[in-house]
């Protein structure tokens, strides 16, 4: 009987099931999930009820919302689940199952705004077949959760808990407990102890979580860093991801209420990355708005190797060896701020240490704040060059100041700066300022500078040869591209010279440009000269002074306007004149207005005969002669008392190894004036012409070829040959010349001989002692011929007169030829005699 009406029972359960329409009942059944989850629950395509192999209920699109005030947001979508019946409480009137397997599901994470209170279904199972988890945001990856299994033995509040997925193409593996409880405002809070592993990513969760309430004990360690940051929405660069690739550990836990955003206290945080290691603490905060979070750090940085790191340009480019950071740190989505930051670089050859605050935005807008900095370098030309400034001294260098950045651009106060090297020093002190990233920075900065030696000065292009100093001070302005230096003192001292120079530097790089106004005090133009390499050894033992305005262009230096005057040794004058380029004489104008007191100062003559009789006022010009071979002319006329010259002379250049052409006229209405100056016994009555040409070289002076001509008081010579060098070398010169009378030729060399017939001489002259010597000489007096040697002897320090030593041979001798004018004879002068009476 009892058997019997089980079966009855279970037959009429079957055909119940199978005629009763569960689809209309699908409202009723949603309602009943919704208020066990107190959010709203749709039965969209179907509802089903089966009883084998145990009663259960399959529902498929079951959707489920997140609270009944944001109906519109699907909290999860159910392809297809089937909800096993725990009858014993459905016979105590309690909804209940005791298993629930779910497939072909989507979960969407609500954002924090959107999250309400969590309400738990009562199940002691539950599996998951293909399940997506979508987070909240798009920059996340979703969970694709391929199986999963949690399970709580009955009565329990904590189940195990299994699930194996994909994330971001890699695979998921989570396993621990999960449960339920309730805190003491009767709210419910989920218990998890979990740990899960993504690839080599392995990460414990401890603690629990609810609407109001959150507190999770979180452990991490990866060996991909950089796959953390897209958690945050940050996604950098190729190469940026490539300078972060390492590995980072993270203590922490994660606090706050869920539903207005928690915050993860970073206990510790450490990153290692291939060439960085970092170290964090602080937290960082979840607002409710998705997309925005902040933290608060403290970080603590290094490297080994700055130079490792990639660059931006510039001087971050030469920076090297160990570098560290040290800062506070906030950080949100939209920028990144630095506080009491303390960043240092002690490689070589720059040492840099930095202190004060950024803030910069990620999009690269705007990076402002305030830093004192202060560095050094032991190598100041390529640190300067990688800033883009030219700077061909090598030394070391130092600079400190204040850098003040703002949006669009910066400003450096305080700036103090040192340089120095061999032979150089540089100390100064300003502002720089870039009001726009399209404008260059402008420059106030005042500069103090000392150079030593040649050879510094060489660097810069300026060529010169001699020991050197030079102090200078000036105002640094312009851009930094293009700086100029106003106001500027220097101060020159050298043995060729002292300067001092007032004016400006209207370029510094890419080339020197400058507008200077010049005096100079020039002790020993000679030594000037030589250094220089013009004029060698012809203007020892003279002074000059000298004001000029100069412009510079590069390597040209021009001269525009010059004078001055010029003194020693007897001498003194002035000049004036421009000069288009100092390396090309040949394209300045000059005025020389002198005299010279007393020629004999200058080897020249004996000593002066009578107050001023030997002065010698010259006049002098320097011009292009238009001659390509021969472009400096130089043309004047040199006078003295009842004499004058007219000098004509084109040459290369003033410089050591120019060639030359000289030509000099000489007209003299008193000639005893100019010849006496060189033989005082001499005097010759009537006007003298003389005409000098010379061709050379100034440093070969000794081989000019040159040729003289003389006429006066019925005496013509002809000197041709090595006219500057008789007497050394055995250099000669060719002789001819021509008298009417012995007595005339006589005058000439200081002295007196007997009237004769006409007298013509050819030969060869050259230096002897303290003569000459005519050697080959062809000697004709009247019909007589004489052939030989012709010495001539000047005054010795005896006091002895001139002599003449001859040996001669004669083919034809005529005594009338030698006769003696019988007006020479008188009673206080015997006639003079070319013979002695003596046999």
């Amino acid at each position: 009987m009892l058997a019997g009406f089980f079966v009855t029972i279970i037959v009429a359960l079957l055909v119940a099931v199978h005629f009763i329409d569960w689809n209309a009942q699908r409202s009723w059944v949603a309602n009943r999930l919704s208020d066990a989850l107190a959010r709203p629950v749709s039965i969209e395509r179907g509802l089903d009820i089966a009883l084998f192999p145990s009663p259960h209920v399959v529902v498929r699109d079951l959707m489920v919302g997140t609270s009944f005030a944001n109906a519109g947001f699907e909290l999860a979508k159910i392809g297809h689940g089937e909800l096993r019946l725990d009858w014993p409480q459905l016979l105590k009137g309690k909804l209940e199952f005791s298993s629930v397997r779910l497939s072909e599901v989507t979960f969407n994470v609500p954002a924090r705004g959107q999250l309400s209170r969590l309400n738990f279904l009562p199940v002691r199972q539950i599996e998951l077949h293909s399940a997506t988890i979508v987070l909240p945001s798009q920059g996340r990856p979703s969970l694709l959760i391929s199986q999963g299994l949690m399970s709580w033995p009955a009565g329990a509040t904590r189940g195990e808990v299994k699930l194996m997925g994909i994330v971001s193409g890699e695979r998921v593996m989570a396993s621990g407990s999960v449960g339920w409880r309730m805190d003491g405002n009767d709210d419910p809070l989920a218990v998890v102890d979990l740990s899960i592993g993504v690839a080599a990513t392995t990460t414990t969760i401890n603690g629990v979580v609810g609407y109001n309430k959150m507190d999770l004990a979180l452990q991490s360690q990866t060996p991909a860093f950089e796959q953390l940051l897209a958690w945050f929405q940050w996604v950098p660069s190729a190469s940026m991801r490539a300078q972060l690739a390492g590995s980072a550990r993270l203590k922490g836990r994660l606090t706050g209420p869920l539903s207005a955003g928690p915050r993860l206290e970073i206990n510790e945080l450490e990153v290692q990355l291939s060439q960085v290691r970092g170290t964090f603490q602080g937290d960082i905060f979840f607002k409710s708005e998705e997309r925005d979070w902040s933290a608060v750090l403290e970080m603590a940085a290094s490297t080994q190797d700055i130079s490792q790191l990639p660059g931006h340009g510039g001087l971050w480019d030469h920076l090297a060896g160990p570098a560290a950071l040290q800062s506070m740190v906030m950080i949100n989505p939209q920028d990144i701020a630095l506080s009491d930051a303390i960043f240092s670089v002690t490689g070589e050859p720059f040492k840099l240490k930095a202190e004060g605050q950024v803030t910069h935005r990620w999009d690269g807008s705007a990076t402002e704040g305030e830093v004192k900095f202060s560095a050094t370098t032991r190598a100041v030309r390529p640190t300067l060059d990688a800033l883009g400034y030219s700077f061909p001294l090598s030394g070391k260098g130092q600079a400190a100041g204040r850098l003040n950045l703002h949006k669009r651009g910066f400003s450096v106060t305080d700036l103090v700066i040192h340089g120095a090297g061999d032979g150089w020093r540089v100390d100064g002190g300003g502002q720089l300022v870039r009001q726009d990233p399209q404008d260059d920075a402008q420059l106030a900065i005042t500069l103090e500078a000392e150079l030593h030696g040649a050879s510094v000065l060489s660097t810069l292009g300026i060529p010169f040869e001699e020991k050197i100093d030079v102090v200078a001070r000036g105002r640094l302005s312009g851009s930094a591209k293009a700086p100029r230096i106003d106001d500027l003192d220097l101060k020159v001292i050298s043995r060729a010279f002292d300067a001092t120079v007032h004016g400006q530097v209207s370029s510094l790089w890419p080339k020197l440009e400058s507008q200077l106004n010049i005096k100079a005090q020039v002790p020993d133009l000679g030594y000037f000269s030589n250094v220089i390499g013009a004029l060698p050894n012809v203007l020892s033992a003279l002074k000059a002074s000298v004001r000029a305005q100069v412009t510079t262009n590069g390597t040209l230096i021009s001269i525009n306007q010059a004078e001055g005057d010029i003194r020693g040794r007897g001498l003194h004058g002035t000049f004036t004149g421009t000069l288009p380029d100092t390396q090309d004489w040949t394209g300045g104008t000059v005025a020389l207005t002198v005299q010279v007191d007393d020629l004999s100062s200058w080897g020249l003559g004996g000593s002066s005969r009578r107050n001023g009789a030997d002065a010698v006022r010259v006049k002098v010009n320097a011009a292009n002669s238009g001659d390509r071979q021969r472009p400096l002319a130089i043309y004047g006329q040199v006078s003295g008392e009842g004499w004058s010259a007219q000098i004509r002379s084109k040459m290369e250049s003033l410089q050591a190894t120019a060639a030359y052409e000289l030509e000099l006229r000489i007209a003299a209405d008193d000639p005893d004036q100019l010849v006496g100056f060189f033989a005082p016994t001499v005097t010759l009555p009537g006007p003298l012409a003389a005409r000098v040409s010379l061709q050379g070289q100034f440093d070969q002076w000794e081989t000019s070829q040159g040729r003289l001509e003389i006429s006066g008081d019925g005496v013509e010579v002809v000197l041709d040959g090595y006219l500057l060098a008789m007497g050394k070398n055995d250099r000669g010169l060719d002789i001819e010349l021509k008298t009417d009378s012995f007595s005339r030729l006589g005058r000439m060399f200081a002295m007196s001989l007997p009237d004769s017939a006409p007298v013509r001489l050819v030969g060869s002259v050259k230096g002897s002692g303290a003569g000459i010597v005519i050697d080959s000489a062809q000697f004709d007096v009247g019909t007589s011929d004489f052939r030989g040697s012709i010495e001539y002897v000047r005054f010795d320090d005896a006091g002895r007169k001139p002599r003449i030593n001859a040996q001669l041979v004669s083919e034809h001798f005529d005594s009338k030829d030698f006769q003696t004018s019988a007006t020479r004879a008188s009673a206080r002068m015997p006639p003079e005699k070319f013979f002695s009476d003596r046999q």
